[in-house]
């Protein structure tokens, strides 16, 4: 019996097609296979020469469980694709999909990629010691120029602008510390307004 290679069954996989060579509502019967997908057409990358490189998506395909490489040309197989990667970081996969960590590389908007069957893609990069620092002394920052004093409202704003917060929000002792920060912040707000009011009445006297 041939001994089993844990490499050949994997939950994510990863491919590459070209626009001409896909059926006209290849969209559709990706949505159809019903696994979770995401994909983006690059249409603005350039070759070592400048050189406008040939249209092609980017496709990857996230199973809820381990698939063999038959399997997955089995389900794409409307495609004509016979190359199939392995995905070893679902992440980074997907900020490979917009070249978020490819400087040299066109930027394509997190918006155009477009996912089907509940496929939620990670954008989120990887934060170093020092990044969480900063990041923490720019949520900082932003409770005091816009006076926050409840922590959802900077939760909502890291979920629409600064999709990295949300890594360092999660985490447990980060959400304490600025969790209590905007409270003490609100505590310290309702004491001045009721010292403002004691101030006032005695003045009324």
């Amino acid at each position: 019996m041939a001994k089993y290679d844990p490499s050949k069954r994997k939950p994510c996989w990863t491919f590459v097609c070209y626009p001409e060579s896909l059926p006209d509502n290849w969209e559709q019967q990706l949505s159809d296979v019903h696994v979770p997908c995401c994909y983006i057409l690059h249409d603005k990358d350039l070759d070592e020469k400048g050189e406008p490189k040939k249209p092609h998506y980017h496709v990857i395909a996230r199973y809820e469980s381990v698939k063999t490489l038959e399997q997955v040309r089995e389900d794409f197989a409307f495609t004509g694709i016979e190359f199939f990667e392995p995905v070893r970081s679902f992440r980074t996969m997907c900020r490979y999909l917009c070249h978020l960590d490819e400087d040299g590389k066109y930027q394509y908007p997190v918006d155009d990629v477009k996912c089907v069957s509940g496929m939620s893609p990670d954008f989120s990069r990887k934060l170093t010691k020092t990044d969480e620092l900063k990041a923490l002394q720019d949520m900082t920052q932003l409770v005091e120029d816009n006076d926050i004093n409840e922590f959802a409202a900077l939760w909502n704003y890291a979920v629409k602008n600064e999709p990295d917060w949300l890594a360092i929000l999660s985490s447990r002792a980060s959400h304490q510390s600025l969790a209590q920060y905007i409270r003490s912040r609100r505590c310290a707000e309702v004491e001045r307004q009721r010292r403002e009011r004691e101030q006032e009445a005695a003045l009324a006297l």
